[in-house]
């Protein structure tokens, strides 16, 4: 008895093992985006699968960011502003979106950086 509960502890330690998302290694250069957006306008800058756990880095000139993930079969807001960190972002599948909430029509300019692997 004592030596199945052995087996069944490791059987599920190497589950639990392998099943574990890694940490990102590599992450892509610094991407950037530029656009006009009118007043109020919400644009999608860019959307991407991450395979891996691992940083997000966004900032916008002239435009608030809005960082989305898909979960559940709906896009959640992970993070809100000019920048939006996230030091430890599981892996997922993510969209940018950058709003401009001036009272004129407004260029932005967006940068952002995440792991791809």
């Amino acid at each position: 008895m004592r030596a199945l509960i052995t087996v069944l502890a490791l059987t599920m330690s190497i589950v639990t093992a392998s099943t574990a998302v890694a940490r990102c290694r590599a992450y892509t250069n610094r991407l950037s985006y530029t656009g006009k957006l009118a007043i109020g306008e919400a644009r999608l800058v860019t959307e991407w699968k991450s395979p891996c756990e691992g940083a997000i880095n966004a900032s916008a000139a002239k435009g608030r960011l809005t960082l989305l993930v898909f979960e559940n079969g709906v896009w959640q807001k992970v993070k809100e502003g000019i920048s939006t960190i996230v030091p430890v972002a599981p892996a997922g599948t993510y969209r940018l979106v950058v709003t401009n909430p001036y009272g004129i029509p407004s260029d932005y300019a967006v940068s952002v950086k995440y792991g791809r692997g």
